[in-house]
């Protein structure tokens, strides 16, 4: 009989990162309450396995956007947006990002396009509900009212794809 042991190295890193900083007195804590050095703490962590190969290599542009993703999803007030945008993570922008970074390491522009598809994602469906229409009750009409009132209007592409 063979035994797999599997890590779950992310929540790892988060138990020793708690662990460690349940140490600290309050008098020791650093002013910023350690909110900014616990993802850096953890995103080394992580780091760390994938280094020494024992997790497969993922681009840190990659794994930076689907921390953002999922704090940004967070924020979503509307189940159907929040459904919808993660579709849209899901299928289409990791998928991208993926596929670039199998080309070569990807960027800060990388991450920030994804990032900014997102947005302009999320804006759309907002302005769709401010005409009291949700994505599938848009019709080209709302489309073209779109590209009229945008300065960018093709950003929305990727999106509607």
């Amino acid at each position: 009989m063979d035994v797999h042991i599997v890590v779950d190295f992310i929540h790892l890193a988060e138990y020793v990162w708690r662990a460690a900083w349940s140490l600290h007195t309050p008098a020791t804590r650093p002013p910023n309450g350690g909110s900014r050095s616990s993802w850096r703490t953890a995103a080394h962590l992580r780091d760390l396995p994938m280094d020494a190969r024992v997790l497969p290599k993922i681009d840190r542009q990659i794994l930076l956007f689907e921390r953002w993703s999922r704090h940004r999803l967070a924020q979503i007030d509307d189940p159907e947006h929040a459904r919808l945008l993660r579709q849209f993570t899901t299928w289409r922008l990791l998928p991208e990002l993926h596929g670039q970074a199998a080309r070569g390491p990807l960027t800060n522009g990388s991450r920030n396009t994804a990032a900014g598809r997102f947005n302009i994602a999320e804006t759309f469906l907002n302005w769709l509900g401010g005409r009291v229409r949700r994505l599938d009750q848009a019709a080209q009409t709302d489309i073209d009212a779109w590209h009229v009132e945008r300065p960018d209007p093709g950003r929305l592409h990727a999106f509607l794809k």
